[in-house]
């Protein structure tokens, strides 16, 4: 446990569900022992969140809150009203830390959310993030809010709600009509339709009132600027697409007045993450800063609204759902191997670019020249050679058993489900079959392969693993296939715009897709689930048992 903690949290027995690290290496244990309760929690907190432990970094906060004068809401008081959250003289804004905390439970899975709910430490907290997890509209979502609030009425949220959860309370202006952008003609009419098909399914499925009218325009029928004045003309006031990258950049050129959300991404880098410090101290020993002289500053990444949201398909978000894993995991030492298609080849610059530490990467030509590929990778040629020169040396024959490097934690693998079927053989033909393997989800698109793939790890939509009523109604409706990420892309494009205030706040949604996430750049990411090959089928992987 966290030295730190232990300064902070002298007045409370630690639950279990606290204990999650070991403590780290030099912390400056004693001069948070020394500094005010208000900087001790708010240091150790931010301390936990650095080193990615989410539930340490909730508890000291919650705390923390707990401790401070106003805690309880004065009676009459109204959640949200005028003057609600301002801290009494000496101590942090209560909105900010609200805000804080509320951003740090959704680092918690929804699987890691229910299981919290039901424990004794920070019951009535994790049952709410539970609730918004699990809703699926912005109506039903006001709806457990409000159930909440009404069992938990002495809680600190009742009084002064996170910013993301208080605009729910106020009257949403819901979108009047929606206009689909997609290609319904031409070479992009089978990817379009089944965007279409998605959307559409999302949209009948969605019980909440009100819900708006729709228009769905082929963006092949004419530029898109004739067709964007059109759409202002029949009055609508949220477009959905292009799905092109080309027609989404024509159609951010022209500044659309109205809200978009681009089914592509513009290019410019891969932005970047929402995890970003929100803690700034100045610079000088915590022991000598007086309470206020602590400052929260309140999320800045996220503007709402956005006027230009986007969202797709990009193996940069498998790339950053690797890197995350196999950090939590504590895996350093990796190869990465792949083709040269474009999406391997920017796979692979996503995750060289990110990781931070040594990397090697191994690109092969076509599939013939993998296992060679492999042998050079796992440098089995230089122990041949080591066993030659000793024989020369010798002068005589040697029993030798080759061996892979031994310096290696694990090998990723960008490449295509007929270069995986190459590829796990030629890992053991090199003696490094026993190494994990992290693949994007493109290796498994055959599924007369994965008898060969097993023990791969690989990234793959909830979509394709996880079983929900309204997508268990479009597999079933129109099949899978290459275009099942597309239905899935459509009916994730759908809850983005239901709860559009919600991810403009930066709130993460549980999609189809993936977890979605806005980024500043207007970007919104995704982390996908995790699959393990076996017995010739992909099984999920428990969130909750993830690291």
């Amino acid at each position: 446990m966290l030295a730190a903690l232990a300064a902070c949290q002298a007045t409370a027995p630690i639950t279990p569900v606290e204990k999650t690290r070991e403590e780290p290496s030099e912390v400056a244990g004693s001069t948070l022992a020394a500094a005010q309760p208000d900087i001790a929690g708010l240091l150790v907190s931010e301390l936990c969140e650095r080193q990615h432990d989410h539930l340490c970094a909730v508890q000291a906060l919650a705390r923390l809150l707990e401790r401070l004068p106003g805690a309880q809401p004065p009676a009459g008081r109204i959640a949200g009203a005028p003057g609600a959250g301002h801290a009494p003289a000496g101590h942090p804004n209560r909105q900010v830390l609200h805000d804080r905390l509320w951003r740090l439970t959704a680092a918690v899975s929804p699987a890691q959310a229910i299981v919290l709910a039901e424990g004794q430490s920070l019951t009535p907290l994790w049952q709410l993030r539970r609730d918004m997890s699990a809703s699926e509209s912005r109506h039903d979502q006001a709806l457990r809010l409000s159930a909440w609030m009404a069992r938990w009425p002495d809680h600190p949220f009742a009084e002064v709600p996170p910013s993301g959860l208080a605009r729910l309370l106020q009257p949403g202006r819901e979108p009047a009509r929606v206009g689909l952008f997609l290609p319904l003609s031409g070479p992009l009419a089978a990817a379009g339709r089944a965007v279409r098909d998605g959307f559409i399914a999302a949209y009948f499925h969605d019980s909440a009132p009100p819900k708006p009218n729709l228009r769905i325009y082929d963006t092949t029928s004419g530029p898109i600027a004739a067709l964007y004045k059109q759409c202002l003309t029949d009055g609508v006031d949220f477009i959905v697409g292009p799905l092109s990258k080309s027609r989404l950049e024509a159609l951010h050129r022209l500044d659309a007045e109205i809200p978009v959300l681009g089914l592509n991404y513009l290019d410019g880098g891969y932005g970047a993450e929402l995890s970003n410090r929100t803690l700034v101290v100045p610079d000088a020993a915590p022991s000598t800063l007086a309470p206020q002289q602590l400052v929260l500053a309140p999320q800045q990444l996220v503007q709402a609204p956005q006027r230009f949201m986007q969202l797709g398909l990009a193996i940069e978000d498998e790339a950053a759902t690797i890197i995350d894993r196999l950090l939590a995991e504590d895996l350093q030492r990796l190869v990465a191997i792949h083709g040269t298609e474009d999406w391997a080849i920017r796979g692979i610059r996503a995750l060289t670019e990110s990781w931070p530490f040594s990397i090697d990467t191994q690109a092969f030509a076509d599939v013939k020249t993998i296992t060679e590929s492999v042998g050079e990778s796992m440098q089995v040629a230089a122990s041949l050679e080591r066993r030659e020169a000793l024989e020369r040396l010798l002068r005589t024959k040697l029993e030798f058993l080759p061996r892979a490097r031994s310096d290696l934690d694990g090998v990723v693998a960008f490449v295509n489900d007929i270069e995986a079927a190459a590829l796990a053989p030629a890992l053991k033909f090199h003696y490094a079959d026993h190494l994990p393997v992290y693949a994007s989800s493109q290796s498994v698109r055959n599924p007369s392969s994965l008898d060969d793939l097993s023990g791969f790890q690989v990234t793959e939509m909830p979509f394709n693993l996880q079983s929900e009523p309204l997508w268990n109604t479009v597999k079933q409706a129109f099949g899978g296939g290459s275009v099942a990420a597309l239905h899935a892309l459509g009916i994730d494009a759908y809850r983005i715009v239901d709860l559009r205030d919600w991810v403009a706040a930066g709130e993460p949604v549980y999609g189809a897709t993936g977890k979605l996430q806005l980024a500043g750049s207007g970007r919104i990411h995704r982390r996908l689930a995790w699959g393990t090959v076996a017995r010739g089928a992909i099984h999920p992987v428990a969130q909750d048992s993830l690291p």
